[in-house]
Parts: structure tokens; sequence; C-alpha cells
């Protein structure tokens, strides 16, 4: 059956601002970052902490994301003292950092190259591990990024640019998005490199678009509802857009036809935060992080085929 999966998880009395999930050991681990200036994980198996809370000079909103060094499970944060932070997932360590003026907003990561936008509006890159690769572009005054397997998506204004990434050269025509970028995202639909935008809200506007970025054009329909969190990720074997609302409910999309594939889950008390999805005792689980400090997990069991 569909749906809650279990009670959900003690988070922050302030609010959960990020939301990320990681495997650790054959574990499936949430990573959550507060308004209390705190980084905590969560085993989803037991629902308990995984390990105890790290503290951390978090960036405003708290930029964090996972990532792997190594071959190993990291978290990556924006951090006010030290720039983009890496902490082993399992032990907490910190194991390197990097100078650079993080702005508020989401980090993305693909493998273990990290992207991140800055204060100065400037994109920057950072390899955890060799072979993480990509190429500067040259794209300002962004307000964010998406990184692909071989594309880099930026958001400047009105406008997304796309980017090969092993050239840093433009690919394509620029795309007119028609409002400014709360995040990016490219995902594979039906063997399609797909751009996934989410509009910054403002009245009587918001929701979220998709592009082909073989050939700039609009894919699929439009959703025009406002949401407050967005995730493009892959449950089974199938390409998923996770949105999270105001109202505390999470919707699972098709993004082929934007249809719902499941009922909305409800149970945030005010709006949701985070969302992602992962894989738990062999099925895929939603997990959704709210303003009302909890971590809840949705059960995708019938998306797995």
């Amino acid at each position: 059956m569909y749906g809650h999966r279990s009670e959900p998880l003690p988070g922050y009395g302030g609010g959960v601002e990020t939301l990320a999930v990681t495997q650790v050991r054959g574990k499936a681990i949430a990573v959550t970052a507060g308004n209390d200036d705190t980084i905590r994980t969560w085993d989803l198996a037991t629902r308990k902490p995984f390990r105890p809370p790290l503290s951390c000079a978090c960036v405003e909103y708290s930029p964090m994301a996972t990532a792997t060094r190594a071959g190993k499970p990291v978290i990556v944060y924006g951090d006010g003292e030290h720039g983009l932070v890496a902490r082993d997932a399992a032990t907490g360590k910190r194991v390197d950092s990097k100078e650079v003026l993080v702005a508020p907003g989401e980090l993305s990561v693909n493998g273990s190259l990290v992207a991140t936008t800055t204060e100065d509006g400037d994109v920057a890159f950072w390899e955890l591990s060799e072979g993480s690769h990509a190429r500067p572009v040259d794209a300002s005054q962004v307000d964010t990024v998406a990184l692909g397997d071989r594309l880099i998506a930026t958001a400047s204004g009105t406008q997304i640019r796309l980017w090969d990434r092993t050239t840093g050269q433009p690919a394509g025509k620029p795309i007119a998005s028609g409002g400014q970028a709360e995040a990016l995202a490219i995902g594979q639909v039906d063997g399609r490199t797909i751009v996934f935008f989410w509009r910054k809200y403002a009245p009587g506007r918001g929701g979220i678009r998709l592009w082909d970025a073989a050939t700039g054009e609009p894919y699929g329909k439009a959703l025009s509802f406002r949401s407050t969190a967005m995730a493009v990720t892959r449950a089974g074997s199938r390409t998923v857009l996770v949105t999270g609302h105001e109202d505390g409910t999470v919707i699972v999309w098709d993004p082929r036809t934007m249809e719902p594939l499941l009922p909305p889950f409800s149970g945030h008390h005010g709006a949701v935060s985070g969302v992602a999805v992962t894989t738990l005792e062999g099925e895929p689980v939603a997990v959704s992080s709210g303003r009302d400090g909890s971590v809840r997990i949705w059960d995708l069991a019938g998306l797995s085929g």
C-alpha cells in the first residue's frame, strides 16, 4: 500500500531547512540541516539518529547535499566560515573544504562533482574525486545551477543556458524561461535529456516547466501551482518528479504526462521544505522534511517496476 510508512522522525523545533539522502554501509540515511546551525543524520529503518548532530556555521537557507568522495558518501554544505565543507557521512569528520563564497540556494551534485552559485553570481565547481571534471562556464548573474552527466544548466534572470560539461562551451540556444528560477534539475525521460525549471513564486505565478535539452523546445505540460520543494530522481527504473507544497502535501509525478503517479501524501503541518527518494529495505521510498520540524517517509513500492 502506498502512503505513510512510519511516524515522523523528530527534526528541529524551528523547522528543517534542507533535506538530502544517502546510503551508508547499506543503511538508508536522511540528512537534514536546520535553522539551529546543526546538521543531523537519521537511520530511516530504525527512525533514530544515525550519529550525534554536527555543528555548522551554515549559510542562510542551509545549502546542503550528499555526494561521494573516493567512493565514500559525504555530506557537503555551505559554511559561512569555511566555504564549502565535506564531512564523512559515516563518521561526521571533516574531510575536505573549498574556499568559495556560497550563495543561499541549492547545491547541485552529480556523483563527486559539486556545483554552487557564488555571492558574485558566478558558478563554482568542486571536484571531490579525480575524474569528476567540469570546465568553467562563461555565465554571470546566475540564480541557480544544475549538473547532468554531460550538461550543465544555469539560470540567469529569465534565461536558461546549457553548457557542455567537457568543454564549458554553450550547448544549443538560450531558453526563455518566462520567469526567475528557484531551482533547476536535469533528468532523463524516455531517452531524452530534460531540463526541469522550478519558477520562483510571485503572486499569480509559479509552477514547474520542462524543456528538451536537445531542441530547446518545451517538453510536455507545465504545472501552474506553487510548490515549496522539488526533486528529480529515480524510483526503481523510472524518472519521477517529486514536489512538496505549502499545505504540507507531497506529490509524485510522471514527467512524461505531468500527472500524479499516486494520490498526494499528507502529514506535515505547514510547508514542505525538502523532498528526496531513496531505497529502504529493497523498495523505493520518498522522504520529506517540513517547516514543522519533522521528517516523514512515504512508501513507493509499486513504482519499482
